[in-house]
């Protein structure tokens, strides 16, 4: 989730749905769509050992950088929301200055 979402924000985001089957088509679709996301088919699943709440999320390395940057924010964004919501906080937390986010669940400032 915070994956799809940094790459949202970092306009690299696949405009195609979660991959399934087959696993090895994820690497060109990435290339040429954007950051996708893959549950790994069967074949895949036995022969690597990934985990039932395991999955490949596949990012180009051209927009690495981007996407890294924006997981930060969304992590930031996160713990913001959550620590407004526990505690109330009136006040926002400045990570950068002149960029305004609000919390999608309680409409709060966060930045």
């Amino acid at each position: 989730m915070l994956l799809e979402e940094a790459a949202q924000r970092a306009e690299s985001a696949a405009q195609i749905p979660v991959l399934g089957r087959p696993t090895g088509i994820a690497l060109p679709a990435a290339m040429a769509q954007g950051t996708i996301v893959s549950l790994g088919c069967v074949g895949n699943r036995v022969y690597t050992d990934l985990g039932e709440g395991e999955m490949y999320g596949i990012i180009p390395g051209r927009d690495l950088g981007r996407v890294a940057r924006e997981v930060e924010t969304v992590v930031w964004m996160r713990i913001r929301c959550w620590h407004s919501t526990i505690s109330r906080a009136e006040e926002p937390c400045r990570l950068r200055e002149g960029t305004l986010i609000l919390c999608r669940k309680s409409g709060r400032r966060i930045r």
